[in-house]
């Protein structure tokens, strides 16, 4: 909130020896106008590899001027500075020094003019933007560009922490033909749920309330669907289960449900509805009371990406729930996720339940004189 009244600035640089072979960390502490350093403790961070290799405090001299010698090229390097009224002034975690730069210089060329159609309508309004062409890169180093093997650690240090980054929001890759493994992927994460699930996908039938939804362990679970006309609407060739899948997927003991055998078949618009209503109600069959389905309206859905919300989580699917697995797509945790649960429930308030769609739906096509 305010600066500490005691020191302006500190100082931080390494000199190395006059051979080359050594080097040293320097320190130096600017007191403010008025003010001494005399007083002041100082703490030597050191860490290489990514372990702390010094830790030592030091007494300040009258001049604020602290010298650290190092037998080794030093890696990381950082202090804290404290007073014994006033506490930690300064604090700087460990950082590496900046030593060869290596600089990339652009000469900027020609402006180009583009002019694309902004939709595929022959009508479509002309967008126009300009780019300027980069020519000669020249390329500057500054200092010994060697790569020592304290860099080495580092960039190997910097790889594992973005493969572990990548591990903690669940990046996964999915090849084509591991629909089993994608599915399984998505039911644990819907197990785990303890208040509520939301699947936001424009693509999500019948089928797939069975293969993913009745993976939560409690019945308390609150379910909003977000799904659209596309699940429903105009003729379709889809993959059906038959009887034993269907019994398999309800509870029944019978084993081997993933090898049942499944055909395909032209499914009517007024069947794909029935059949979703029919897996909804298998929720309420097993106690599972607050699950609401809605379809976003228009012709063309305003949502395309597909969201996994389980509780505070929100998970980004490549692919729609429906052929999740036969086409290679990646799946990811969103690191903020309470903004994407606020668009998704945004939508919810604007769109029609599945009933209100289905019923009006049935009447028209009751009009065409549709059937199942």
């Amino acid at each position: 909130m305010v600066p500490d009244p005691i020191i302006k600035e500190v100082q931080h640089f390494v000199v190395p020896s006059e051979d080359g072979k050594h080097e040293s960390v320097v320190f130096r502490l600017i007191p403010r106008p008025g003010q001494t350093v005399f007083d002041l403790s100082f703490t030597v961070l050191e860490q290489r590899a990514n372990l702390l290799s010094k830790f030592q405090t030091i007494p300040v001299l009258s001049d604020g001027l602290i010298t650290i010698p190092s037998s080794t090229r030093v890696q990381m390097s950082g202090y804290i500075v404290a007073h014994p009224i006033h506490g930690v002034l300064a604090y700087q975690v460990p950082v590496p020094f900046m030593r060869p730069l290596q600089l990339l210089v652009d000469v900027s060329g020609r402006h180009v003019t583009i002019q694309s159609p902004e939709s595929e309508s022959p009508r479509s309004n002309i967008e126009t933007y300009e780019v300027t062409e980069l020519s000669e890169e020249r390329s500057v180093t500054v200092g010994n560009p060697r790569r020592s093997a304290n860099t080495r650690v580092l960039e190997a240090e910097t790889r594992r922490g973005v493969k572990a980054e990548a591990s903690r929001y669940d990046q996964t890759w999915f090849d084509d033909g591991q629909r089993s493994a994608a599915r399984a992927f998505v039911r644990s994460r819907i197990s785990k749920a303890r208040h509520f699930v939301i699947v936001a996908d424009p693509y999500f039938g019948a089928r797939q309330v069975a293969q993913f939804l009745h993976a939560v362990l409690r019945a308390n679970i609150a379910f909003t669907i977000l799904t659209s006309r596309l699940a429903f609407e105009g003729e379709q060739t889809q993959q059906t289960e038959t009887p034993e899948t269907t019994a398999a997927t309800m509870g029944s003991t019978h084993s081997g449900s993933e090898a049942a055998s499944r055909r395909n078949t032209n499914v009517s618009e007024m069947t794909r509805l029935d059949d979703f209503t029919r897996m909804m109600q298998t929720l309420e069959q097993r106690g599972i009371l607050n699950a609401t389905a809605f379809v976003l309206g228009g012709k063309t859905p305003r949502l395309h990406d597909r969201f996994l919300v389980v509780d505070d989580l929100v998970w980004f699917l490549g692919n729609s729930l429906n052929a999740l697995g036969d086409r290679a797509s990646l799946i990811l945790r969103v690191p903020d996720g309470e903004s994407i649960v606020q668009r998704l429930r945004e939508m919810e308030a604007e769109d029609l339940t599945f009933a209100a769609y289905a019923d009006g739906r049935r009447k028209a096509l009751s009009s065409r004189g549709e059937g199942a």
